[in-house]
Order: C-alpha cells, then structure tokens, then sequence
C-alpha cells in the first residue's frame, strides 16, 4: 500500500516544510495502488487469468461478459492487518458476500466460476494452503518460506542501522506497533485499492497532479508479471493524472547490466530473491520499458517482475533507481513523430538500429 501512503506523506512533507523535517526532491513508488477507475480491470483475476492463458475464451467470455463476474484481488478491500487472525475473517466476510451473489446466478455462472477457481490456484489467492501460483510474481516459484527469511534480514542491527531505523520506536519489522501493543493496521480513505471508497473520494491521480510541479521526479514503476497490481492500470493512472508526453519521450525499450553474483551468495540468498541472478555476467539485457511524462513524471515497466520488483529484479531495479538519483533519462529520446513518419523503410530501419545500439549502450 505504498501506493496510497507514499504520496500522502510527501505531500505533508512538502506542506509543512521545515529544518526538522526531509528536504524531499523526488520518490518512487512501485507496483502501486492508484486510481479505483483505472485500476478495475487490470486487478480482476478473471481478466488476468484470461489474459495469461490460464482461463480458456470460453470460460472468460462466460464469467466476464455473460454472467458480468468480477474478481478483484485482496488489495482493493481497502484495509489490511498485521494479524493474520483478522485477515482471515476480513476474507470470510468478503468471500461469503461473494458467494450470495454467486447463489443468485444462473448454474451455468456457477459451474464456470468453480472451474475458473480450479485452474487459477483458487483465483491466484493468497490464503488457499495449496496454492500454486505465486499471487505476487506470475513466473516465480511459491516459496513459503521467503516472509520469514524477510523479516529476519530486516530485524538484523546492521541492517536496521543502515536503514536509519537503528533508534526507531518499532523494534521488531512487520508486527510490533509502538506504545499501542498492537499489531499493525491499514485503512484507506482514498480510492485506490478501495472497493469501499465513498462516492467522491480522491484517487493518488490527484495527489500526483498535486506533487510532481513541486518536485524534481517521480518515477512510478511496475513489474509487468504482478498479478496483485498489473501494470496497464497503473499506465492507465498515470495518463488520467493529464500530464503530455515529453516530446520523444513515449514508450521506449530500456537496457540494464545483467552482471554475475558468487556461487556462494546463489547458495546464501532465498530461493525467490533475484531468480534470474547468475555466476554468469549476461551482459546489457532488456529491462522494460519507460514514458517521460512533464514534470519529471515517469512511468516505468520492469520487464518479468511481479509485485514487489526489488526482491524480483534487483539488478533492473538498482539500474533505473541510481538514474533516478542522478536525474537521468533511463532511454534515450526518440525523434519527433514526424520525422519518423516522413521516413522511407530502409532509413527508418537503419533509425531502428541506431536507436536501440545508443539505448543498449546507455550506461
């Protein structure tokens, strides 16, 4: 939900400037909750099993079209606990308003939707004890055991020491809430992830239109392998925010350095940390892609991740955050459309060659 609490809390920094608080010139945000209006489609399982490969034509024409099913996933509920205890009966109430509308349909909708749940890993749920799609990343492993190994790294001295957490009231990642006893709680109020937004509620387009004149950038970026949040909304969200294109700044490929890592840290890491990481140095590889909006906005697809893009693509990530940092392009520019249009097969393909070697040898 860094989607909603990110923007949120750099708009206050930004409101309340002062010597005691962040001098805040930019942020990313990944894979994130937007926009309800944007996000819908993209965010219902039915859509994105289909999308997938995972439903047949039939079936999707069925649920989506004929009985108008959706199914949204677990982020849009609008809150979110620390206590597993709460999730669970947050999802009973969910599941058992599902099904007294699915007892309303005709046979045929409820024969499909049992078979959409029976290919789909119980609809890419995050709670089935059996699943076997990973609901976070589509081409990952299940890796049961990732959230422990997480918690301990972060929970770590050093490591809370180097993310300036070392004096923080918390003291253990993830469970505790300080002074309360409690664990933690989420509740958005916004229209993004928000299945219970009330009529009206503002959306992070807002909060971006808001933000992006006052800082030097922003970069919103999203794997384009996320069953949790796909990235054709987020797209969506980021062209509702209004802001035009910066002239040759529409999609393009961008390239990062695919280098080696040690046997031993392949053996040390979790098995759902950098999948793709090697000994062997691939050299500049296909990262994604990126669109330069005004106001140092972006958008930036992170090309086989899913939701959580740092742990998935480390080294993608790391390259595209270190040219945030520098206030770099991440792709060179394309020349204007008119330029490209006015040219003939051969110079356009001899453009094409000469665009992509300058974008692959970037950096």
């Amino acid at each position: 939900y860094a989607g909603v609490y990110v923007p949120t809390l750099v708009k206050e920094l930004l409101d309340h400037a002062s010597e005691d608080l962040p001098n805040v010139k930019g942020f990313a945000v990944g894979d994130p909750c937007t926009d309800n209006e944007s996000q819908n489609q993209s965010m219902d399982m039915i859509w994105y099993a289909h999308k997938y490969g995972m439903i047949t034509n039939d079936i999707f024409h069925i649920l989506y079209h004929q009985c108008s099913f959706r199914i949204p996933t677990v982020s849009t509920r609008g809150k979110h606990y620390g206590s597993k205890e709460k999730n669970v009966l947050l999802s009973k109430v969910k599941k058992e308003a599902h099904r007294r509308n699915l007892r309303q349909s005709d046979e045929k909708c409820q024969l499909e939707y049992r078979k959409f749940l029976l290919q789909t890993s119980m609809g890419f749920s995050q709670e089935f004890a059996n699943y076997y799609i990973n609901p976070y990343a589509l081409y990952e492993p299940v890796d049961v055991a990732y959230d422990e190994a997480l918690g301990n790294y972060i929970n770590r001295p050093d490591v809370r020491k180097a993310l300036n957490m070392a004096d923080a009231p918390s003291r253990i990642w993830f469970s505790d809430m300080p002074f309360t006893n409690t664990v933690w709680e989420y509740h958005s109020e916004f229209a993004a992830c928000n299945d219970d937004a009330p009529p009206g509620a503002e959306s992070m387009v807002e909060f971006y239109r808001h933000l992006a004149p006052r800082l030097e950038g922003i970069v919103v970026f999203n794997g384009d392998a996320d069953p949790c949040v796909s990235y054709e909304g987020t797209l969506k969200s980021m062209d509702k925010v209004g802001f035009k294109v910066i002239p040759g700044g529409d999609y393009r490929p961008w390239f990062y350095q695919a280098g080696n890592v040690t046997g031993q840290f392949l053996q040390d890491k979790p098995l759902s940390f950098g999948s793709l990481l090697t000994v062997h140095d691939a050299g500049r590889q296909y990262g994604g892609h990126v669109v330069n909006f005004e106001h140092g906005l972006s958008f930036v697809t992170v090309h086989g991740s899913g939701h959580m893009v740092p742990q998935i693509r480390p080294r993608p990530a790391l390259h595209f955050l270190q040219y945030l940092f520098n206030k770099k392009l991440l792709s060179p520019l394309y020349l204007p459309d008119d330029v490209i249009q006015s040219m003939n097969d051969t110079v356009f393909e001899e453009y094409v060659s000469h665009w992509t070697q300058s974008a692959n040898n970037k950096g």
